[in-house]
């Protein structure tokens, strides 16, 4: 059963709790940046549904500022992210009920999973982590640097999202691997070989870290996963890891 739901703190979340009977686990899915809770090409979506046909529940919101949560993407922050995180997490832990709790993060959204395995060490059952976002820090100088496109002091023009700096400032003194050593439950880990946008190295670089960590390459995948042969594997290695 498919669920519109509401999460409100200092600004509302929205998104989407796709409920199964006699749930198998709760699969909580966090976006990417610029992304939201269906993602690229309906990579989200499709996940779901397949998660729900082999007994998933799921739950994704979209982040403060993307899709039909509340904000601005220049309000977006990588801190900003982690306590939507936080507080997304922990309104899953209420509803799972004794279900297992599973985290899934894709790209930038896999940067802040590998955050949440650290806050949530032992309440998180599983981890995945798709193609994540372990450089994003040095990406996000890097969109500012290189600009040519500022439109005031602080915020620019990155194809046609206005954004501010505070996103580039919200990554001093964090480092994104910090104490991620410490989870030792499943981690699976997922990424393309031919990603231009994060390089499977860091995917190779998370899965060093976790002590419990398997890794899978998609030959030939992007970033993304946009072919339909990527696709299927990507669902399939998921639901495997998860049924295991």
């Amino acid at each position: 059963m498919i669920k519109l739901v509401e999460l409100k703190k200092e600004y509302t979340l929205r998104g989407i709790y796709n409920e199964v009977e006699n749930s198998k686990g709760i699969v909580v899915m966090f976006h990417g940046f610029t992304g939201h809770l269906n993602e690229n090409g309906y990579l989200f979506k499709v996940l779901s549904d397949e998660l729900a046909k082999n007994g998933f529940s799921s739950l994704r919101y979209d982040f403060m500022g993307s899709g039909i949560s509340d904000g601005y993407f220049k309000d977006m922050t990588f801190r900003t992210e982690l306590n939507d995180a936080i507080n997304i997490i922990e309104h899953a832990i209420e509803i799972k009920k004794d279900q297992p709790l599973i985290v899934l993060g894709f790209s930038m959204g896999g940067a802040v999973a590998g955050c949440m395995s650290s806050h949530f060490q032992n309440k998180i059952d599983k981890l995945i982590l798709a193609a994540p976002a372990g450089c994003m820090d040095e990406h996000a100088r890097a969109y500012f640097e290189r600009s040519t496109r500022w439109v005031d002091d602080r915020n620019i023009d990155m194809g046609g999202y206005l954004m501010c700096y505070d996103f580039a400032d919200s990554f001093e003194g964090l480092d994104l691997f910090a104490g991620i050593e410490n989870f030792t439950n499943p981690v699976f880990i997922i990424h393309g070989e031919a990603d231009q946008s994060v390089p499977i190295e860091y995917g190779r670089k998370y899965a060093s870290i976790y002590k419990n960590a398997s890794f899978h390459q998609v030959n030939g995948a992007s970033h993304c996963f946009t072919d339909v042969l990527h696709r299927k594997e990507f669902n399939e290695e998921i639901i495997k890891f998860l049924t295991k």
